[in-house]
């Protein structure tokens, strides 16, 4: 069951932690449900507002780095793909910005080198999800979420 609401609202950690740990969809339920845990055990979840359950991550510099979201059906991105900003403001330099996606990019398979990066002003979706990843590339994914996401300090 594809969860949608009647128009956007701003998803809680306790109402995502609810839809994802009773996903249909155990594989992408369960990994949503790790990333969420992660980014508030570090103080990098950032409430969304959406149609569909959502949430971001804080970067270090303290703004909006990555988008979750799980719509299902009907959806032109497809479940657990994830949305990168790449506008400069919100890294701490460009070494920092330019090194998360040579990261993520072969993972995720977004489609841009990093000379595009410069002339994309907001955000990317990944053409692939975090469940196409094995095990082994899905903890890799996690550390870079360690990596570069804020950290409160606050485990």
């Amino acid at each position: 069951m594809t969860i949608k609401a009647e128009k956007p609202k701003r998803w809680t950690f306790d109402e995502l932690r609810k839809i994802y740990s009773n996903n249909h969809n155990k594989k992408l339920g369960m990994r949503l449900l790790e990333i969420l845990e992660l980014a508030k055990a570090k103080g990098a979840f950032m409430e969304s507002e959406a149609y569909y359950p959502a949430f971001g991550i804080r970067g270090k510099q303290g703004k909006r780095i990555m988008s979750f979201w799980s719509p299902e059906k009907n959806h032109i991105d497809p479940p657990g793909a994830v949305h990168l900003f790449t506008n400069l403001k919100r890294y701490i330099n460009i070494d920092e910005r330019n090194n998360l996606v040579w990261q993520l990019t072969p993972l995720l398979g977004y489609n841009y080198d990093l000379s595009d990066l410069n002339n994309i002003s907001k955000s990317t979706t990944s053409n692939n999800s975090i469940i196409d990843l094995n095990e082994k590339a899905f903890r890799e994914f996690i550390n870079i979420l360690q990596e570069y996401s804020f950290d409160s300090g606050a485990q």
